[in-house]
């Protein structure tokens, strides 16, 4: 992947975090790299995947766990607004998405 090759060093190690990333994006990434006659690869810097949704829902250590927040749903919206007091604008957009999840974790 030359967007990893253009920015990180051999010898580094890149983790993939996606919110929910575990339902859909590790999926399709999976699906993608290790198709037959797949031109594409998972980087060898790329040795972690962190989602945290389930950190948050399954870490009862975690300050974002339901039961600290008592926040009725841990969608990255609800997560966002509870951490950075502010609302998640234009929710599903790559970019504000980023921004949500670096806030967060």
């Amino acid at each position: 992947c030359s967007f990893i090759d253009d920015r990180v060093r051999p010898d580094e190690v890149v983790i993939l975090l996606a919110y929910n990333g575990g339902s859909c994006d590790l999926k399709w990434l999976w699906k993608l790299t290790q198709a037959p006659n797949s031109t594409m690869n998972i980087p060898s810097q790329l040795q972690f995947f962190l989602d945290p949704l389930q950190v948050i829902k399954n870490y009862k250590s975690c300050p974002l766990h339901p039961e600290k927040t008592k926040l009725e749903s841990c969608n990255l919206e609800s997560i966002y607004k509870f951490v950075s007091g502010e609302e998640l604008l234009g929710a599903h957009d790559i970019v504000n998405d980023v921004k949500a999840q670096t806030c967060i974790v």
